[in-house]
């Protein structure tokens, strides 16, 4: 695990930001937290284990009564709401997304 602080040669890791390039280090190579925390969350995601976590607490989710409750008066809202939504090749699907909204 990465310490808070931990100090990085400037040929071993060098962490990428979104754009892929590479992340400006603070106060003699030292690697910021924001650094860090993208290290971490890449290497979870390259490995895997981000998706196990989140599958993970949606299958938690999806267990639970209230969540199930939810859900099925959402689904019924829309497809009522669709019921009454008339098809045309000129359906603009934006315009009939902000009316489901309101």
């Amino acid at each position: 695990m990465i310490e808070p602080g931990a100090r990085c040669s400037r040929h071993s890791i060098k962490p990428l930001n979104a754009y892929g390039s590479t992340m400006e280090r603070k106060n003699d190579n030292m690697l910021g937290f924001d650094d860090i925390v993208f290290m971490l969350l890449e290497t979870l995601k390259s490995n895997g284990t981000f998706d196990e976590i989140r599958r993970h607490c949606v299958t938690d989710i999806d267990a639970k009564p209230t969540y199930q409750n939810w859900k099925q008066r959402i689904e019924s809202n829309v497809n009522k709401f669709l019921s009454k939504v008339k098809y045309t090749p000129e359906l603009n699907k934006n315009t009939v997304r902000e009316r489901l909204r309101k």
